[in-house]
């Protein structure tokens, strides 16, 4: 009979998880792999694996479920990407790859983009050339809103520390998009 609630007092957790951060989540690694496709597949790949750490989830405050997730998260998305790089070293037929030849799209420079539009896409090529660890703080902070001390101690470091990355990376983003924008 125990066993009967902690199956059910686990179904709540997860379904309380998902309805709570699945979309937060799923944007979180659309940013990391750059396509719905592969983010939906490591999304699923996440929620699979957060299962396995409900006793975590049941030890750590619910102020840290979201971390615990973006840990998740990240760590699916590294195995996804090497099991990737893996497959694509043996040459495989576009067919049989899954890449989709006939839905490429190519801006040029004839195509009309809305002002706003063009102000995104400088902003995404500027936020994709930081490294990686800087990239994900930003994003942590300002499109995830995460505060500064959780994010420092996810990355191990200390909020002075943290404040210096995001100064220097806003500060190199603000020149690349003035660059490109003018």
């Amino acid at each position: 009979m125990s066993a009967f609630w902690k199956k059910t007092s686990d179904n709540e957790l997860i379904r309380s998880l998902y309805e709570r951060y699945s979309e937060k989540i799923i944007r979180h690694i659309i940013r990391k792999v750059g396509n719905t496709f592969d983010a939906e597949d490591c999304a699923s790949d996440t929620w699979l694996r957060a299962i396995d750490y409900l006793d975590m989830f049941k030890r750590y405050p619910e102020d840290a479920h979201l971390k615990l997730l973006y840990r998740i998260s990240n760590t699916v998305v590294i195995n996804n990407q090497k099991r990737k790089s893996i497959r694509e070293t043996v040459e495989l037929p576009d067919y049989l790859s899954g890449k989709d030849v006939n839905h490429s799209v190519e801006l040029n420079k004839e195509t009309e983009v809305e002002p706003d539009a063009e102000l995104i896409i400088v902003m995404k090529e500027a936020i994709n050339k930081l490294d990686d660890e800087t990239r994900e703080m930003v994003l942590m902070r300002y499109v995830d809103g995460m505060k500064s001390s959780d994010i420092a101690r996810m990355f191990g470091i200390n909020a002075s520390t943290l404040r210096n990355h995001m100064q220097k990376a806003l500060k190199f983003l603000r020149r690349m998009i003035e660059e490109k924008h003018e």
